[in-house]
This record gives C-alpha cells, structure tokens and sequence, in this order.
C-alpha cells in the first residue's frame, strides 16, 4: 500500500543561507501519549509489536532553482516493523502552507512517500529548510527532512516597485528601479508599455559595471527611470509599467509605480477616503441619500479658487456646489459640495473597481485643475 504525504512550502527572504527553517508543530496522534514529551521511547512494551520507520536520504540537495519556479522531492519511507505506521504532519509557523491529507497508514513491508514541493519567491541565493512528519515508531517519533539548494532568478527588479510617498500638486517627482540579469550575456530591455502613460515619462539606460557588482548574482542591468509630470489630480494614482527583455523565461516584467497627490486643496467628510480618493455611500434599499463633502483650500488667496461641476457619473447623481466660507485666519477657504442619489434612482452595483461613479469638478487652482471624487455604492432592485 502506497501513501503521499504533500508539504507545500514557499522559499521567501529571511530564511538565507540555513539559518531559516520551518517550525512544525508536533501533531498529538489520537489516544496516544503526548509525542512533545518523547513518552514512546522511555515506555516501550516488550510483548508489544511497534512499527520501525525507514528512510532514505532525509537531506536533499536541489542544486540550483530559479525563484519563480516550483521544486518537488520524494522522500521514500518504509515499514520495516511489525505494526501499522502512521505519519502525520504538523502545524507551521512560517510562511508554508499544508495540504490536507487525511490519514497516512503504511502496513509492515510497505513503502509511502512524502513529497515535499517548494516555490522560490524573490528571494535569491542560498537555502536551507526543514519539515518534520511525525509517527507512532516510539523510536523515531519524529522524522526531520531537510531541503537546500540556492534560488536564483534569470531576471528581476529591484525593488520590485516604485512608491513615492508624496508629491507636491505641480512639481515633479522622479525615481528609478534597476532591472537585472542573472544569465550570461547582456540585458537588453527591447521596449516598454504603460498602462496609462499620462503625466508619466520613462527612460532606459544600462548600469555600471560597479552598480551591477553592487547585486549578488547579477551579471549585467538596465536602470529604469520613471518621471512624474506636473497635472495628476490630487489622491493618490497608480501605474504599472510592462518591460519586454531579451531574457529567455522573464520576457515581461512588470513594475508597479505608485503615490499620493497632495495639494493645497484636500476633501473632507463622512465616507470619504483620501488615501482612495473614493465616497462610500453604502447600499441604498430605496436609493435615497444625500452627503456632503467640503473643499478646502490653503495658500494665498484662496477665496479665488471657485469650482464648477464639469461631469458626473451615472447621470442620475446629482451634485450642488454650495456657498464658499472663509475660515478663522482667512488663509482657508472652505467650500461645500452636496452629492444626492435621488430616490427612485434605477437598481445598479457601483461597488467594483471598474464600475464606481464618479464626479469631476474642474476648478480655478494654479495647478489643480480638476478633482476627481470617486463613487462606490449599491442600489438595491
């Protein structure tokens, strides 16, 4: 009788070079002693028959992987006892995850396999993890398997995104993220897409022979710049850059570019999100409901700054711009903007990413020349 034990476990940064391994649990076996305190060992029964645990090879070496690639081993254990033997596996507390696999059961003379199957993750260089099944062999109530080998990838960016915390409404921001090779010859990045290349410029340029040495394992490189032109709206935005290379097996690689607009106008209110920039109205049962948000304005001479609804989103959405108020000091001006679903409004889902209303206020500013309020709600039928 053949079992299969699967342990699912994900190579990640932190666990390098051995000192990283998987903690398991040891797992209590049904009506049996407790395995944590080795009872099996110190109470064996002379005239009681036991199963033995065999097996070959616990350490196994994976030689060398690339980091977006899954490996898998089986490691062969046999009953050489006299009693049925029973593997269990145990908890985790690292980033592994377990498959289910119900009872594991193999009879004297017979042979299982625990198969063992890894995925690198980012991570590069050497590695080092142990798993442990546990059985009822009161010798041997614990088994330890041992992966190693070395992760390497045949190209990556570091870092893998590009985040800029805040930028100032009107000025510009740059940053880069290096692309590297890890296989012989040069890289070449053969060309790029940005999913929505407004307000964004990149250029592409090779690295240094001493920029490259600066990343273990690489072997050649390519810096991307990435430049954030003055007009995005306040809020925060997001892009994704697509990079095409010459690498064979990391043809596309895809870099995230991410921020926050801040601006001397900032929206206020209940639901509002400006991390977002989005309105959560709720689910409306009988589609009524009126919100209002308010526009403040800082810097000099904010009272100047006037707003005008330029679209709205669905048309049923009703949207005031009402009377501007200048705040104690007078360096702010505040200005309040009433959003109505009207009651009757038609059944519909603005809950999806791709589905929000939206209202667009063009405005008097400098440099904001837009707002972009977003809509998320329900409208039940």
């Amino acid at each position: 009788m053949r079992i299969t034990i699967i342990l699912l476990m994900t190579i990640v940064a932190g666990a390098a070079f051995g000192s990283g391994f998987a903690a398991w649990t040891y797992y209590r076996l049904p009506e049996q002693p407790s395995l944590e305190r080795g009872i099996y060992a110190s109470a064996i029964d002379p005239d009681k028959e036991y199963p033995t645990v065999e097996v070959d090879n616990k350490d196994f070496d994976f030689g060398s992987m690339d980091s977006q690639s899954k490996g898998t081993h089986d490691f062969i254990f046999r009953n050489v006892g006299k009693a049925p033997l029973e593997l269990k596996k145990g908890g985790t507390t690292c980033k592994c995850t377990l498959s289910d696999i119900g009872e594991g059961i193999i009879h004297p003379g017979e042979s299982g396999k625990v198969t063992l199957e890894w995925k690198g993750k980012t991570f590069i260089g050497p590695y080092s993890q142990t798993a442990s099944i546990l059985t009822n062999d009161p010798q041997h109530p614990r088994v330890e398997l041992r992966i190693h080998g070395e992760i390497t990838a045949k190209a990556r960016i570091v870092p893998d995104a590009l985040v800029f915390s805040s930028i100032n409404a009107g000025a510009e921001a740059e940053g880069n993220v290096h692309v590297y090779s890890y296989v012989e010859g040069p890289l070449e990045i053969k060309d790029f897409e940005i999913d929505n290349p407004e307000n964004i410029e990149v250029s592409i340029s090779p690295l240094t022979d001493d920029e490259v040495k600066r990343e273990k394992y690489a072997t050649s490189g390519q810096s991307v710049d990435i430049q954030i032109k003055p007009g995005l709206p306040p809020g925060p935005f997001k892009r994704r850059i697509l990079v095409k290379t010459n690498v064979q097996g990391a043809e596309e690689l895809s870099i995230p570019v991410e921020g926050v607009i801040s601006s001397e106008i900032s929206i206020f209110g209940s639901g509002w999100s400006t991390s977002r920039g989005i309105l959560a109205l709720g689910t409306l049962e009988k589609g009524k409901t009126v919100r209002q948000l308010v526009v403040k304005v800082g810097g000099l001479h904010p009272e100047d700054v006037k707003f005008e609804v330029e679209e709205v989103e669905p048309e049923f959405v009703k949207v005031r711009i009402g009377e501007q108020t200048s705040l104690p000091g007078g360096r702010v001006a505040a200005t309040p903007i009433e959003i109505e679903i009207p009651e009757g409004s038609p059944p519909g889902n603005y809950l999806g990413p791709q589905r929000l209303g939206h209202i667009r206020v063009k405005t008097t500013h400098a440099t904001v020349k837009e707002l972009d309020i977003k809509l998320e709600f329900l409208i039940g039928g």
